[in-house]
């Protein structure tokens, strides 16, 4: 008896005692081992003399398994993932050229159930396979980084999710859901110094990208570095006129002028005649900045530029407009 023989053995006997199964857990069980015999018989059947019988009688079988998989609640996690593997190990086999359901589908689609079911281990696990397969590696890409995200416990996981996503930012940047998932970790407090590295890296592509530039300023104001700030968003400015950034730049420049008045003035609180310029000129500018805030945004509806503009007016001298400000402020 040749190996083939032996295996087709096999698979007569697990297709026999079908009718004796009392549950579908354990009727598919052994149609789960049928056709991993009939794949291993196939392979060693170099006549094909069981090809065309295990064909006919397992392929209708097998896709009864997997109907049954993806939509019967009653499986246990372990029975479930037997169905599946076992269907989506068995694709590749001539037996099953025949295909109603793509194996990379189905493993997409068992990765957004678990997922819908906070099943996020069996979610990404599937996600890996999907992956596997070209016509849905793009969503299931989609999937890991979503199953990544909600599994975060500890530092090496957040860098690890953070390396994913950059690695599929490069390969895809038009892609709007990594971009947005990495800057919801760009953006965390801490990561000031990571996101700065981003917008470079992104400046690098396209040194004309407004979106980078204010990451770039977002990140150095956090962080205290106003002359930074400053800089990238001057850049942006060159490209677009966004509001924000008027409103930011106003921030930054006062908040130089604020620091530069500290480190300057002597043990009364008072500035040099050749220091008050310096601190003057960085006021001056942050009020052109405001002042535009004030034009687009008259309500505040946006930014609450009335209480920075006051400062910037009161440490100016402009009492007339600060008190403007400050009944505005208290309307």
């Amino acid at each position: 008896m040749t190996k083939a023989d032996k295996l087709n053995a096999k698979v007569d006997a697990e297709l026999k005692i079908l009718s004796s199964q009392k549950d579908s857990a354990g009727y598919y069980f052994c149609v789960a081992n049928a056709i991993l015999f009939a794949v291993e018989c196939d392979k060693a059947d170099s006549l094909l003399s069981y090809h065309a019988s295990n064909q006919s009688r397992l392929e209708p079988l097998r896709r009864r398994m997997i109907h049954s998989a993806l939509s019967s609640p009653s499986y246990s996690p372990e029975q479930l993932k037997r169905f599946l593997n076992v269907f989506i190990e068995s694709a590749s086999s001539p037996l099953f050229s025949n295909v109603t359901y793509p194996a990379g589908k189905v493993a997409l689609m068992v990765s957004q159930k678990a997922m819908s079911l906070a099943q996020y281990a069996m979610a990404e696990y599937y996600a890996d396979i999907a992956l596997l397969y070209a016509d849905y590696a793009a969503k299931a890409a989609e999937m890991k980084v979503g199953c990544m995200r909600h599994r975060l416990r500890t530092q090496a996981d957040s860098t690890a999710y953070l390396m994913v996503l950059l690695d599929l930012h490069e390969r895809q940047p038009d892609n709007k859901t990594y971009y947005s998932q990495l800057l919801d970790v760009l953006t965390e407090p801490g990561r000031e110094t990571d996101l700065v590295k981003f917008a470079d890296d992104e400046l690098r592509r396209d040194s004309a990208d407004v979106r980078a530039w204010i990451l770039k300023g977002e990140a150095s104001m956090h962080m205290h570095h106003w002359d930074n700030a400053i800089a990238a968003y001057k850049k942006a400015e060159e490209i677009e006129h966004p509001l924000g950034v008027d409103y930011n730049l106003g921030i930054c420049l006062s908040s130089k002028a604020l620091e530069l008045k500290d480190s300057l003035v002597d043990s009364r609180g008072r500035l040099s005649k050749t220091d008050r310029p310096k601190v003057r000129k960085l006021l001056d500018e942050a009020c052109v900045f405001m002042e535009r805030v004030r034009q687009g945004d008259a309500g505040q509806k946006q930014f609450k530029w009335a209480k920075p503009l006051y400062l910037i007016y009161y440490a100016t001298g402009q009492r007339g407009r600060a008190k403007e400000i400050k009944e505005l402020m208290e309307d």
